[in-house]
């Protein structure tokens, strides 16, 4: 999962402090935990987590989790090979 996440930060041009905190928000980690663990100010979290929100488009905590665990579950990434496949096709 963690690979799959920082190929995915890649893409989303995610900081390296960005991919860290990213990872660490998919696994359901809160910003005072994150905060606690990188040694950082909750406020610096606070900061990181909000361009992570803005560079994927999302709102929240949840809809974040909802999309980490989309991008980097194998169903759901052979799910949209098909779709382009199939777009291709027609």
């Amino acid at each position: 999962m963690e690979e799959r996440l920082a190929q995915w930060g890649d893409e989303m041009h995610f900081t390296a402090r960005e991919k860290e905190i990213a990872v660490l928000l998919a696994q359901g980690r809160t910003q005072p935990r994150i905060a606690d663990m990188l040694g950082i100010s909750e406020n610096t979290v606070s900061t990181h987590v909000r361009h992570i929100y803005q560079k994927t488009e999302v709102h929240d905590r949840q809809q974040f989790i909802d999309l980490a665990f989309f991008i980097t579950s194998p169903e759901s990434r052979e799910e949209g090979k098909r779709l382009t496949d199939s777009k291709l096709e027609g």
